[in-house]
C-alpha cells in the first residue's frame, strides 16, 4: 500500500484521530495535575498573627508549626483557637506546638470525637485565662466542670494523674 492510500485509509484515520485525542487528554491531565499541586490561595504574610488565620489550611499548619518551633507564647491564644480548625491536621500541628510552648496538652487528640476535643478545649481556655466566645458556657453541652480533669494552674507541669492512677488494684485508699 503505498503512502497516499495509508493515509486516506478510513482505518488510519481513526487510528490518526484516536492518537490525537489521546496526546491532548494527556496533556489536559498534566495540565490538572500541575494546577493542583500549585498553590490556588494567597500566599503566606509571614505574620503568624496573621497566618494562623489564613484561610489555607496549609498556611495555617506551617504558622502553627513555626509558632512551636519559635516557642511563640504570644500566640497560644491563637493556637487554642486554631484547636477548632475544621482541619484535622491543623488541629494535630496545632497540639504538638501548643505542648512544646506550654508543656501542657489537657487531654487534647485532634482526632477525637468534637465532643472530646470541646472539652480538652474548654480546659485549655480555663488554663490560659481565655475567656469563652458568646453563647459558649465553658463547658461542654451535658457536661460540669467538675466532669473534667482539674485544671493545673499556668505554668504548673503537666496534667496530675488521678489518684488511684498507677497503682496496683487494691492499692487505693477509697
Amino acid at each position: 500500500m503505498d503512502f497516499m492510500a495509508m493515509i486516506v485509509s478510513p482505518e488510519h484515520r481513526r487510528n490518526e484521530w484516536v492518537r490525537i485525542r489521546s496526546v491532548r487528554l494527556a496533556g489536559s491531565l498534566w495540565a490538572l495535575l500541575a494546577l493542583g499541586c500549585s498553590a490556588t490561595s494567597d500566599p503566606a504574610s509571614g505574620d503568624l498573627r496573621q497566618d494562623l488565620r489564613h484561610k489555607d489550611p496549609r498556611v495555617r499548619m506551617e504558622a502553627a508549626h513555626q509558632a512551636g518551633t519559635k516557642d511563640r507564647a504570644d500566640l497560644v491564644d491563637l493556637l487554642v483557637e486554631n484547636l477548632r480548625d475544621h482541619d484535622e491536621s491543623v488541629r494535630f500541628i496545632t497540639a504538638i506546638s501548643l505542648r512544646k510552648i506550654t508543656g501542657q496538652d489537657f487531654g487534647f487528640r485532634s482526632f477525637a470525637s468534637i465532643l472530646e476535643r470541646e472539652e480538652a478545649i474548654a480546659r485549655w481556655r480555663r488554663w490560659a485565662g481565655i475567656p469563652s466566645p458568646p453563647g459558649d458556657s465553658g463547658t461542654v453541652a451535658g457536661t460540669t466542670p467538675e466532669a473534667s480533669r482539674d485544671v493545673p494552674e499556668p505554668g504548673g507541669g503537666p496534667l496530675a494523674a488521678p489518684p488511684d492512677e498507677g497503682k496496683a488494684p487494691g492499692e487505693g485508699g477509697r
